[in-house]
């Protein structure tokens, strides 16, 4: 699912505009600070201090630190209008989507509180709107690839939607807007917001005809970009960089959490729950629990560029991740200068030649024991993870860069 690849003056201009706030971020963000706190899991080591861990932000949805001036902040209490066109069961689409709540809820620990709020009055589009949502029609936009449409300039068909429903829908406690269409087989993210009843809504998304009875997941996927989370599906297969690892990749993929990188970044996770490593020729050891879990530490980040990082962490077969086909220590590598569909993010597969669950990353994680993979090293970038023991669901990790990492 990558951007649309017409990008009118006023989405490059919004791409440069966030490209200068990376500039004028590189310089705080490219150097540990120097006073970093001893890690009681690190074996002894002094950790560096997560925020030396915070890569530089990119273009549109990336994997940088989020502008939440752009976006509504995924934690607390948040209503999504749902709007209907004709042609929908509105009662049984509704009972559908409700499970993305729950979802939600178990995803982010109980921090991101979504609630739908149907109009159950069918809801049509004015001509404008109608041409825009023809535009992006599979049928008549067959280059665009992805989901997300990045022109901000462009009026959004969400927006048209709610503007013709604000005769007699309530809009002034709403964050983002879902609109269902019947006659569209596409769903996708648009992002000119509009303001109705005196509040600002800045992302909403479209939901088609596509992926039938998998509407919830499909709200999550198209539900992440509306908070910053950028395509991570592409390549050879259509899953070839993630896999069925984060449900901004494969809807049906068998371990669908949200990555602990992006619990982060959406506030999910506390800094404190996070390890990094940002200083070379250091190596230092961490206890992860599962990333579905509440409490203990989640992941260890390892910084190598400004753009760049590794992170290790656990996955089980608990929370939304009940389907996982594969178990043990994930390893992934983020951009936020790759671009949203472009691989943004990429799995480091301990097994390439096997594979679980319709794709080959699917049984990709690190682990001890026979037949398993426990060191997982990228000699170009001097960044090594090894996995040293478990403890039921519990893993100890080492974490080198630097000199220290053999060829």
């Amino acid at each position: 699912m990558r951007i649309t690849r017409r990008q009118p003056a006023a989405a490059v201009r919004a791409v440069l505009h966030l490209a200068l706030a990376a500039a004028t971020g590189v310089a705080l963000a490219a150097v540990p600070g120097a006073g970093a706190a001893a890690d009681p899991t690190s074996g002894g080591h002094a950790a560096d201090p997560v925020t030396a861990c915070r890569i530089a932000p990119g273009g549109f949805l990336h994997e940088g630190p989020t502008d939440w001036n752009s976006f509504p902040k995924p934690v607390g209490p948040r209503r999504a209008a749902l709007l209907f066109s004709g042609g929908w069961n509105m009662d049984a689409e509704y009972d559908r989507l409700k499970a993305a709540e729950e979802w939600y809820r178990t995803a982010s620990f109980g921090r991101y509180q979504l609630t739908l709020v149907p109009h159950k009055k069918p809801v049509s589009l004015s001509p404008a709107g109608e041409r825009e949502l023809r535009r992006h029609d599979r049928a008549a936009d067959p280059d665009r690839l992805g989901d997300v449409v990045a022109d901000r300039g462009i009026p959004s068909v969400w927006g048209d939607a709610a503007r013709r429903a604000d005769r007699d829908f309530d809009f002034s406690q709403i964050d983002i807007v879902f609109y269902m269409h019947s006659g569209t087989s596409r769903s996708y993210a648009q992002f000119d917001g509009v303001t109705l009843d005196g509040k600002s809504i800045k992302t909403g998304a479209i939901l088609g005809t596509d992926w039938g009875s998998h509407k919830a997941k499909l709200l999550i996927h198209e539900g992440g970009h509306t908070i910053s989370l950028p395509d991570l599906y592409g390549g050879s297969g259509g899953y070839a960089y993630t896999g069925g690892w984060d449900i901004q990749s494969s809807i049906n993929g068998p371990s669908p959490d949200h990555f602990a990188w992006h619990k982060w970044k959406l506030g999910w996770l506390d800094d404190d729950q996070l390890r990094c490593v940002a200083t070379r020729n250091t190596s230092s050891e961490h206890v992860l629990t599962p990333n579905e879990t509440t409490g203990g530490t989640k992941a260890v980040v390892v910084r190598y560029g400004n753009s760049t990082a590794y992170i290790a962490e656990v996955r089980t077969k608990q929370g939304v991740n009940t389907a996982s086909c594969d178990t043990g220590v994930l390893v992934y590598r983020v951009d936020s200068k790759t671009a949203s569909g472009s691989g943004p993010v990429r799995v480091m597969d301990s097994h390439p030649s096997s594979s679980c669950g319709g794709n080959n990353l699917n049984d990709g994680t690190y682990d001890v024991g026979a037949g398993e993979v426990s060191t997982f090293t990228d000699s170009a970038n001097q960044v090594k993870f090894e996995v040293r023991s478990k403890d039921g669901e519990n893993y100890t990790v080492r974490a080198t860069y630097g000199n220290a990492v053999a060829g």
